[in-house]
């Protein structure tokens, strides 16, 4: 019996893993397909003041005007933070996130960014839904029963994409 339901939850992990990696596997060739045609869309960019320094969101539309990318960059005072986010049919994929917290006086003259790394966090989404965060901020996470579903940036992601879309088709 032992036995038997060791080998039920082996079975059950390399069948949740997989459908995850084939899933991971799609939405990255999706991307990256639309990385390397993003010349090809149309775009048109949008200034806000959703944060101390500014906020400058790219939107890039098909020529169906469907969106298949939004970039965002955020700018406060001590950090700055990048984001893309990539649709398909309508819904968001994937989005990426760079983060820039500043551990000097930015405001003094004579400042240096040297030395100032980046963090990186890659967030996979299947049906609205976070099926995979990776990256800096977050341990990696591969498989559909281990994903904490106390943490907050998913819902953030999701919260930002229609803050944006909102106001923008308002203008």
């Amino acid at each position: 019996m032992k036995r038997l339901l060791i080998l039920i939850l082996l079975i059950v992990s390399f069948a949740c893993w997989g459908a995850n990696d084939s899933r991971i596997t799609q939405i990255r060739r999706e991307y990256k397909n639309i990385d390397r045609h993003v010349k090809d869309l149309s775009h048109r960019t949008y200034d806000f003041d959703w944060t101390d320094a500014g906020t400058e969101v790219e939107i890039f539309k098909d020529n169906y005007g469907t969106i298949k990318l939004i970039k965002a960059g955020y700018y406060v005072e001590s950090a700055k933070t990048y984001m893309r986010y990539y649709f398909k049919d309508k819904s968001l994929i994937f989005a990426f996130m760079e983060y820039w917290r500043y551990t000097i006086d930015t405001v003094s003259p004579g400042y240096s960014l040297a030395g100032v790394k980046p963090t990186h966090d890659y967030f996979y989404f299947s049906n609205n839904k976070l099926i995979l965060w990776k990256g800096d901020q977050k341990n990696d996470t591969m498989c559909c029963w281990r994903l904490r579903s106390d943490t907050t940036m998913p819902s953030e992601i999701l919260s930002d994409v229609n803050m944006i879309l909102d106001s923008t088709y308002s203008r």
